[in-house]
């Protein structure tokens, strides 16, 4: 379009009016009826299914290459699949399993607890049948129970305490046994507790015999804690021992000492313990043998304690104390 004459030249001038921009816009659409666009979709699937029947042999290949494409995808997404399954079970099999043992570990825990109080039992059932021998085989002297309720720190021990005194009848000099022999005596006595001193303290002096034959030699029986050098192999802290003239005491190892009633604390017939070891001593004349006890003082809990002291001036001697 050229420019007229007499007005200036625009550039916007080769374009369309507004007017008739809009004028395009407001021509009149083609409008297709709702049944006929619902007509034509039928149409068209029909047409497509009878395309699909008649010719569906010749996508047969088409078919068999996408199954060369998604059986791979669909055997990795089996694999997986079952993968995931596999280790689920797998994971509730182990927590089951965990749950099992921890409950298996508590009543296996449980158990042990009862076993031990079982044995506790058992032992101090043990103890008490013992004891109930022994009260018969030593019917002869009065007797009452006791428990030890306490014992000296040492290794061996010299010392321990019972839950009995003076308010049971209790008496300073009272032989104390157990198990199958002598244990010791009251050395202290209270109100509601006793202190026993034992047949292997340094103190400790007991009239005895060998228990072989009737007519046997007196031995002074000693606590062997008293000993600072001794020839022998054993620990003469757990023993007692007894020294003798070699030529005229028969003395022979596995003889059990017994007390004699040359005693002022222990009646006679009391069982001491075995002769372990027998050593010559220095002077060449006498003899020592090492007397094992018949009681073991780490497996104590109960004893006996005979009522009745032996001697008349053991009584005495209390009374006196008393006064």
């Amino acid at each position: 379009m050229k420019p007229k004459k007499g007005k200036s030249f625009n550039p916007l001038d080769s374009y369309r009016p507004l007017e008739e921009v809009r004028g395009i816009k407001g021509k009149k659409k083609i409008h297709i009826p709702g049944k006929i666009r619902v007509l034509f979709g039928i149409g068209a699937c029909l047409i497509l299914i009878f395309f699909t029947f008649v010719l569906g042999q010749y996508f047969e290949p088409v078919h068999t290459a996408l199954g060369y494409v998604t059986q791979p995808i669909q055997n990795a997404y089996s694999s997986i699949s079952n993968w995931i399954t596999e280790k689920t079970e797998q994971f509730q099999n182990q927590k089951a399993l965990q749950e099992e043992n921890r409950r298996l570990k508590e009543q296996l825990d449980e158990l042990a607890y009862q076993n031990t109080i079982l044995e506790n039992d058992l032992a101090q059932l043990r103890e008490l049948q013992e004891l109930w021998n022994l009260s018969n085989y030593y019917e002869a002297y009065p007797k009452t129970a006791a428990q030890i309720v306490g014992r000296s720190p040492n290794n061996w021990y010299e010392t321990f305490i019972v839950d009995k005194g003076t308010d049971q009848d209790l008496k300073k000099y009272m032989p104390v046994i157990a198990g199958s022999g002598l244990v010791g005596h009251i050395s202290q006595v209270f109100s509601n507790y006793a202190r026993v001193t034992s047949i292997v303290e340094e103190s400790s002096r007991i009239y005895g015999q060998v228990n072989r034959y009737q007519q046997s030699a007196k031995l002074l029986v000693q606590g062997g804690q008293g000993l600072k050098d001794s020839d022998t192999s054993l620990d003469p802290q757990c023993f007692c021992y007894a020294d003798f003239i070699t030529a005229e005491t028969d003395i022979q190892v596995g003889d059990e000492i017994v007390t004699s009633a040359l005693g002022d604390i222990y009646p006679p017939g009391l069982l001491i313990g075995t002769v372990e070891e027998i050593v010559s001593l220095n002077d060449g004349r006498t003899s020592r043998a090492f007397i094992k006890p018949a009681v073991n003082p780490e497996s104590m809990n109960f004893v006996l304690i005979i009522t009745d002291l032996w001697k008349e001036d053991m009584k005495q001697e209390i009374e006196g104390d008393s006064e």
